[in-house]
Formats: structure tokens, C-alpha cells, sequence
């Protein structure tokens, strides 16, 4: 079989040859490379951001107006300047992905704790599930860098184009003043000077690796909260037996169930069940988690204040006012088991494939809750930790359950309105088909609670989210997101075998947020202490709800 050889138009081919190895390099090239650099650099950062790093850039494309007659030096500044202008490529489209994926900046805590949490393995799954996006990028940073790379070559002053790079005007002069001076600005700033892609990316993996390592060290840091805690005298206020099953799920929409009047059937034995025991199950129409990630939402929910100021972990706090312990977890998480977890008398850590791609089902977590519900101590406090609708969607129902594939209803045609993609429709509808699977495995931890329980006992349900998703909702975007509500707004539902007689139906009428809810839970258990605020407490006559700050406008909480 003989091979054919590739042929280009004989311009294009011209042109590749001149670039390579025509001595004239063209001044046209530099400017070129220029242009190019001021388009990528805008596609990574905003206006100021993209000033800044284009002053860094700069010494890079001013040293190659500088003719060399040394070939050997001539060849050392080439790849010089290919190194530093390809890591700003780099540092651009890895900014723009991150920005897309996480609506955040690369140093932020949300994506620094994302990667200090993740294995190797997790990662290779985050990018099989970005894989669209991802390989779009790929190919606009190969193309780029390609491209980069011949522009550095032809631009390359040497000793036998050195007339071409000469400054024959006063306004040219002028310019290249200018520049030099901004160099110097933009690297005597230290701020300026920190956001160089060779410097930036080397510290930040730095910075994850000091925060993973610092998770190892929270065991003396638990030690000192249950300390804390017990100085601060909590008792539970009535001898009966109690027991609170807390199911904290992860990555619900409230906007995409049927609960909340979503178009779709994603939600139906939950629905079901809050019409036939309205005055026992209370489905909170308006409630907001105040973090759009998993580490920042459980830290802000679990950590309450304290009247010296000093944040009491809610499971400590339980602890020292003697409820017994459990978290059964099919989430994987190093940073969630040492800093939370942790906590229990009794741990189960189901998930053995951690990762995005793990198909690891909730409905592991019932026979272990069974076990627990079980156990003979006089107060329980069980926390349930679910995957739910956690990217990737696909993997959180059963392999052909996709209810909602290749379906054409109100969804998918307002959907097509806003000019989604066929790729985010796609994951519209494994979202959908997650939560619909979901309700099954929730539903089911509320009866085997309520099979549970004695006639006389004390028992309470409690179901939420730690955050939202945004599949398609304000942008055509699947996953975590802290630039639209979409990524905030979660489902929160409270059962109580023996409500309150004071208990009031108005109450899932209010906005409810997921921060506050330890307060709700405390009062719940009947744990009276030091540091009480019944004015956080959603189901208190003195409840006043306060709009968290989200980072972005809300209009209304009540909607």
C-alpha cells in the first residue's frame, strides 16, 4: 500500500515555508502574534485581568525585535518565548474551563478544596464527564499553540532581517518605551507579578497539596471541639427516647422536581406522600443552600455560632449532650469524612469506587440505616450521606432507566426556546432521570424510619440537598454553579412523627436556609444550651429569616 503524500494549496504551502525558513521574517508576524495574544488572553480573563497578563507577556514578544546573529542563542530565544507565550495560552483556556465548570477563579476556595479532594482517579471520571467542552478546548489550544509557534518563528529577529525591526520614527520610539516601562510596572507589582502562568500554577498545586495535608491533622481540631462543646453545657431538655435521621444529599435542583410543580413526574412517592400527611411532612417551597459547593455548603451548615465567637460543630455539640452518632456515606471525600464524619460513634463509608464515575447506588445506605435505627441507645442522631444527583447524572440511576431519553415534552421544547444544546438537553434529561431514581431511594429511608419507631417514640426526618445544579436553567451549562440561583436553590422537606401542636402550616411557606438548619435540628432533639437562637430556628413562632449573601442577585427568596 503506498502511502499519499499530504498536499496544500500552493499559497498555504508558500507561506508554511516562508515562516519556517525564509531568513526575512516578516514584521507583520510580530504584530500578528500580538493580536493573537490579546484574543486568547480576553478568553480567559476579563478586561483588567486580561491588561495585566498581556503586560506580563510582554518582555516575551519585545525580545524578539532583538536581531541575533549567534544561531545557537537565536534557537535558545525561540524556545524561550515558545515556552513562556504557550503557558499563557495554557493558563488562559484552563481559566475559561474552570470559569465554566465552577464559575469561579483557579484560587479560590471552591476549586482549590475541589482539587484537594479529589484522587487521580476522580479526576480522569471530572474529565470523562466534561469530555464535550473538553475536547473543544483542546482543539482551540492546539490550533492556538500551533499557531503561536510558527508566529514565534517568523517573527524572530536575527542579524540578516535587522533592518526590518528598526525604529526609523519618533512615534515608534515612543511605543517602544512605553512598553519597556509597563514591563517594569507589571513585574515590580507583586500582585501582577503572582498571576504569571509560571509562577501561578506551581503555587496553587502547592496550595492544594498544603490544604489536603492540613485535613490530616483535624483529628486533634475534633478533639478541641467536643471540648468546646461541652463548656458550653447542652442537655436534652426530655427524657424520652428520640431519634433524628438526617438524609443529606447532594446536587438537587428543588426547580426539577415534581414536588415543587416541575413538568416532569421526577419526584412522584415524595409528592405523594406530601399530600397524604401534610401535617406531618413539611415540603419548604423556598429553600436556599448559601454555598454552591459540597466542603463550603457542609462547613457553613454544620459550624453554628457561638456567643464567644467561636464556631461549634453541630455533631459535637449533639455528642456532648449524649445523642449516639451514625453517618452512613456513599459519598467519597476524604476532607468530609476527617472534618464531619469523623464526629460519629459509629462510621460506615459505603462508597469503595470513589469518583465521579462511581456507580455506587444510594440504596446502599438502607440496610446499614436499618442497623442503626436499631441499635438500643435512648437517643440517636443517624446522618445518611447520599450521592443523589452528583455529576455525572447518568451514573445515579440504573443502566436503560433513563425515563426521560429522546422524549419531546414542555421541558425539551422550552429548552430548545432558550437555545440550549442538543449535548445540555442530553443532560437535562439524565439530570431528571437521577432525581426520578433519587425519590425512590429518599423515600424509602422515611419509611424504614417510621417502621423504626414505637408508638411512644419520638422521631423526626429530615431531607435536603447541600446545593443546587444548573442544567440549563440561566445558561447552557451542566453542573456546580455560583453565578446563577440555579446553583443554590435545593429541596428541604421535615418530617415529625409527633408535631408540635403549635406547629403551623404557613411554616413551608417561609424561605428556609440550609445554613440555619442546625438550629432547627437542636430544637428538634430537644438540646438546650448556651448559644441558642430560636429566631434560626424555621420552626419557631420568633423565626426571622435574613437573606444570605449568595454573591449574585435575588430579586425574592420566595420564589
Amino acid at each position: 500500500m503506498s502511502l499519499v503524500p499530504l498536499r496544500l494549496h500552493p499559497t498555504i504551502q508558500s507561506w508554511f515555508t516562508s515562516a519556517w525558513s525564509n531568513p526575512s521574517r516578516p514584521v507583520w508576524a510580530w504584530w500578528t502574534l500580538l493580536l493573537l495574544l490579546i484574543g486568547i488572553e480576553a478568553f480567559g480573563h476579563d478586561q483588567i485581568k486580561t491588561a495585566q497578563m498581556l503586560t506580563l507577556a510582554l518582555p516575551f514578544l519585545l525580545i524578539l525585535l532583538l536581531p541575533i546573529a549567534n544561531k545557537r542563542y537565536f534557537q535558545l530565544r525561540k524556545l524561550i518565548v515558545c515556552t513562556a507565550l504557550v503557558s499563557f495560552v495554557m493558563d488562559s483556556v484552563l481559566r475559561h474551563f474552570i470559569s465554566e465548570a465552577y464559575q469561579a477563579a483557579p484560587d479560590s476556595s471552591m476549586v482549590l478544596s475541589a482539587v484537594a479532594n479529589t484522587s487521580l482517579l476522580e479526576s480522569t471520571e471530572f474529565i470523562a464527564s466534561y469530555a464535550t467542552p473538553i475536547i473543544h478546548l483542546l482543539f482551540i489550544s492546539a490550533f492556538t499553540i500551533g499557531l503561536v509557534i510558527i508566529l514565534i518563528n517568523a517573527a524572530s529577529a536575527s542579524q540578516e532581517n535587522a533592518e526590518q525591526f528598526q525604529m526609523k520614527t519618533f512615534w515608534l520610539k515612543a511605543l517602544l518605551v512605553l512598553a519597556i516601562l509597563l514591563c517594569a510596572i507589571g513585574y515590580a507589582s507583586k500582585p501582577w507579578r503572582k498571576l504569571h502562568p509560571l509562577f501561578f500554577w506551581p503555587r496553587i498545586s502547592l496550595v492544594a497539596i498544603e490544604l489536603r495535608t492540613s485535613w490530616h491533622d483535624l483529628r486533634a481540631q475534633r478533639q478541641q471541639q467536643l471540648k468546646f462543646a461541652q463548656s458550653l453545657q447542652p442537655i436534652v431538655d426530655n427524657s424520652e427516647s428520640s431519634t433524628v435521621v438526617l438524609i443529606l444529599s447532594d446536587s438537587l435542583n428543588r426547580d426539577n422536581m415534581s414536588t415543587h410543580g416541575y413538568h416532569r413526574p421526577t419526584s412522584p412517592r415524595l409528592l405523594e406522600l406530601t399530600k397524604r400527611m401534610p401535617e406531618h411532612l413539611i415540603n419548604f417551597r423556598y429553600a436556599w443552600s448559601v454555598e454552591a459547593a459540597t466542603l463550603a455548603s457542609l462547613e457553613s451548615f454544620f459550624y453554628l455560632d457561638t456567643p464567644s465567637a467561636k464556631p461549634v460543630h453541630l455533631l459535637a455539640l449533639a455528642k456532648a449532650a449524649g445523642y449516639h452518632i451514625t453517618w452512613i456515606s456513599n459519598h467519597d471525600g476524604q476532607a468530609i469524612e476527617q472534618e464531619h464524619a469523623r464526629f460519629a460513634d459509629h462510621l460506615e463509608m459505603l462508597n469503595n469506587i470513589p469518583g465521579r464515575d462511581s456507580h455506587s447506588s444510594d440504596s446502599s445506605t438502607h440496610q446499614p440505616l436499618s442497623a442503626a435505627l436499631a441499635r438500643p441507645v435512648q437517643r440517636k442522631l443517624i446522618v445518611v450521606h447520599m450521592l443523589g444527583a452528583h455529576p455525572q447524572y447518568k451514573m445515579r440511576y440504573p443502566e436503560n432507566a433513563n425515563a426521560f431519553a429522546d422524549v419531546t415534552d414542555k421541558v425539551t421544547r422550552d429548552l430548545e426556546k432558550q437555545g440550549r444544546s442538543n449535548w445540555l438537553i442530553e443532560k437535562r434529561n439524565e439530570y431528571d432521570a437521577a432525581i426520578l431514581n433519587h425519590d425512590t431511594q429518599v423515600v424509602k429511608t422515611l419509611e424504614l424510619t417510621q417502621q423504626a419507631l414505637s408508638e411512644t417514640q419520638r422521631g423526626v426526618w429530615i431531607f435536603v440537598s447541600d446545593h443546587g445544579q444548573e442544567v440549563g436553567h440561566s445558561r447552557n451549562h451542566a453542573g456546580h454553579s455560583a453565578s446563577t440561583p440555579a446553583g443554590f436553590r435545593i429541596p428541604a422537606f421535615i418530617w415529625n412523627k409527633h408535631p408540635p401542636a403549635q406547629a403551623n402550616p404557613a411554616f413551608a411557606q417561609r424561605p428556609f436556609r440550609l445554613d440555619w438548619l442546625g438550629w432547627t435540628m437542636l430544637s428538634l432533639m430537644d438540646i438546650r444550651w448556651n448559644g441558642q437562637q430560636t429566631s434560626k430556628d424555621i420552626l419557631s413562632q420568633e423565626y426571622q429569616f435574613k437573606n444570605p449573601k449568595l454573591g449574585i442577585p435575588i430579586q425574592t427568596f420566595r420564589n
